[in-house]
């Protein structure tokens, strides 16, 4: 069997095509055939079928495309459907073999190619360019009715395929076949007009075969273009390449490489600079001044240079007394440094997990570990998406682009789209390391993705569910150890080992949480002779905990009402209610003896309170029924909430509509 993306989605069997048919069970088998041998959760694929208004009938509905889809896989090989299309709790996974997925073969041809350019065989890295390209078929996913997912997901890929195809072109160049490419590049700046490395390639090899009058004539173009367009002028790099054909310098081919896909400056003699600086090499090194050969007509009396760009230097301070996750770590910085990693997803890491877990710190301490791999600089900014207003990603964006002198005059009227464009022409050909702290969704985040794979991002997030090409990872609460050296670090350790059983109750009343375990460190700090024994009773006794473990800008309970106030009614009443069953496992039928709910809706509740890390799901043999903890403290917060509301009326509350069945569905499979 064989899956390819590269071009209309296509499944092809030993015998027959076995495409799905319906446009929608397209897009979920798309979806999975690109997160191939990952888990993707149901609420990305009912997000990327639906997007924000999805039907009440969502659920079954896609458990019914499953079911169709794995029909389709058994067509050849029966009984191979469950095996291929796996159900793992509230999500799926669809087995992918090495030598089945076009995407792998275009990306090990795409990976020879570059390391072939990299040591000086641009023969060899042409041939195996040539085969990466000759492998698409058309547009990625062109069949496939694209969600916001999928569309980030095809647009990685277009971007890719056009890195690839500057590969190749600057093998040819190299190779001095020059005028081989002047046609090909008069098409692709017809559909990519915007693109300077296009622009680049053309005037150059025009230059090369004796037409500097054409070079000029298609510089003056895509000047004109940039004016009207985004209001700006061709890049540093750009001018300079024209300065070199009106005095008769040559530009070492190997430089045209540099250039950036997108325009990323704009006119220096605006803002005072020199008119005509040198080209400036993207990996961050002292500006190279034009090279001048002598003989040549009309050269220069010396070399023209430009002052670097700012290195963005942004990272805050890592919490110094970060403990545990000390495996985790490792395997994300191996994932965000590994060599040779130019894959097209690049190098994205998305931390999810309960409130007061640890995902910021967690992040920074990965960050500043790694930062040293990132040498053209470190962005980040915080997106506030668990905030009444999350931060706008145009916003973000001018912070950036002004932080490295990238954003023109006047460029602050510009629209998303150029921001975003801007960004990524920066970007390119850099190493630059991205975190995004408190991501609201998958929409938030896409236009502050690089596009080019080398840049490493880290994204966190209690919503930003599917981000395309994320490793996501899940920021467990830490183990009792870490908990007392974290608890030790603030009070003492000679305190500490004095009363070590009390400590350990201690970091048990705080869900093993860091932040509720620095609440509780915080209060003992203040109060230094209060025994840990007592304390720990007082955490015990305290009809509202939560409140006891906030002290100062350490507010537990805070965290947990914004993950509250993105539930709904249905949703809260479920939560308030379901912390009656106390700290056992509990499955939906426990769910629905509580709630008097139907087994349908007892499911999409539990699978909607794990979505937002108030749930665990634990047990998940095949063939028993899903089992559910509380992660952290969620359990105290939703006993906060239901005492809350103790003697008024519950009916006024908890109304029987909320639990009717929305659809129901004789296919409830997967």
């Amino acid at each position: 069997m064989r899956f390819q993306v590269l071009g209309p989605l296509e499944i092809a069997g030993d015998r027959r095509d076995l495409t799905p048919g319906a446009p929608k069970q397209r897009a979920v088998m798309a979806l999975l055939i690109l997160r191939r041998n990952r888990t993707v959760q149901t609420a990305s694929l009912i997000d990327e079928l639906w997007g924000q208004c999805p039907p009440e009938s969502a659920l079954p509905t896609l458990q019914t495309y499953i079911y169709k889809l794995r029909k389709m896989l058994d067509v050849e090989r029966p009984g191979e459907g469950s095996k291929l299309l796996r159900t793992n709790g509230y999500s799926y996974q669809l087995q992918v073999s090495g030598g089945q997925f076009d995407l792998d073969e275009f990306e090990e041809q795409a990976d020879a190619g570059a390391r072939a350019l990299d040591r000086g065989a641009p023969e060899e890295a042409r041939r195996a360019l040539t085969e990466a390209l000759g492998l698409w078929r058309g547009p990625a996913l062109a069949n496939v009715p694209v969600g916001n997912l999928l569309a980030a997901e095809a647009t990685r890929l277009e971007e890719r395929r056009l890195r690839v195809l500057e590969m190749r072109m600057e093998a040819d160049l190299q190779l001095g076949n020059h005028q081989s490419l002047i046609s090909e590049l008069k098409a692709l700046i017809m559909t990519h007009p915007l693109s300077e490395t296009f622009y680049a390639k053309l005037i150059t090899s025009l230059a090369l075969a004796g037409r500097p009058h054409e070079a000029l004539e298609a510089y003056r173009r895509l000047q004109r273009i940039l004016r009207e367009e985004l209001g700006l002028e061709p890049s540093a790099e750009l001018r300079a390449l024209q300065h070199s054909i009106l005095t008769s310098r040559p530009v070492p081919v190997r430089q045209v490489a540099t250039v950036s896909t997108l325009p990323t400056a704009a006119a220096r003699a605006a803002a005072g600079g020199p008119a005509v600086p040198a080209i400036a090499p993207a990996d961050g090194a002292t500006p190279t001044p034009l090279a001048v050969e002598s003989g040549l007509a009309g050269a220069a009396s010396g070399p023209v240079t430009v002052a670097p760009a700012p290195v963005p230097a942004q990272l805050p301070p890592a919490v110094a007394d970060f403990t545990g996750h000390e495996q985790l770590i490792l395997d994300l910085e191996r994932f965000l440094t590994s060599p040779d990693h130019r894959r097209a997803e690049g190098r994205m890491v998305s931390l999810t997990g309960t409130p007061g877990v640890g995902k910021t710190s967690t992040a920074l301490h990965l960050a500043h570990r790694v930062r040293a791999r990132f040498p053209d600089g470190q962005f980040f900014a915080r997106l506030r998406g668990t905030d009444a207003e999350p931060a706008a990603p145009y916003d973000v964006l001018l912070d950036f682009l002004r932080s490295v002198d990238a954003l023109p005059a006047g460029g602050s009227d510009i629209e998303l789209g150029a921001a975003t464009r801007l960004y990524r022409g920066w970007c390119a050909k850099r190493r630059v390391l991205i975190v995004l702290d408190d991501a609201a969704s998958a929409w938030q985040v896409e236009p502050l993705m690089p596009g080019d794979a080398r840049c490493g991002v880290i994204v966190t997030s209690r919503f930003a569910h599917g981000l395309p090409g994320a490793r996501t990872a899940a920021v467990q609460p830490l183990r009792l150890n870490d908990c007392l050296r974290l608890l030790s670090g603030v009070i003492g350790r000679r305190r500490v080992d004095a009363e070590v059983d009390a400590a350990a109750d201690i970091v048990r009343l705080c869900g093993n949480l860091p932040l509720a375990v620095r609440g509780a460190a915080a209060r003992l700090a203040a109060s230094p002779n209060v025994s840990l024994r007592r304390f720990a009773q007082q955490l015990s006794a305290a009809p509202t905990r939560l409140a006891e473990l906030s002290i100062g800008d350490i507010d537990v309970r805070a965290r947990y009402t914004a993950s509250y106030e993105r539930l709904d009614e249905r949703e809260r009443w479920a939560l308030r209610l379901l912390c009656l069953l106390g700290d056992r496992a509990f499955d939906a039928q426990d769910v629905v003896s509580l709630l008097g709910c139907p087994p349908l809706v007892a499911e999409m509740v539990l699978a909607r309170l794990v979505e937002c890390h108030l749930l665990a799901m634990v047990d998940t043999r095949s063939g028993r029924a899903h089992r559910y903890v509380f992660l952290g403290l969620a359990r105290v917060y939703a006993a906060d909430c239901l005492a809350a509301l103790v003697g008024q009326e519950v009916q006024t509350y908890f109304p029987p509509a909320l639990f009717e069945v929305p659809a129901r569905s004789d296919h409830l499979v997967g």
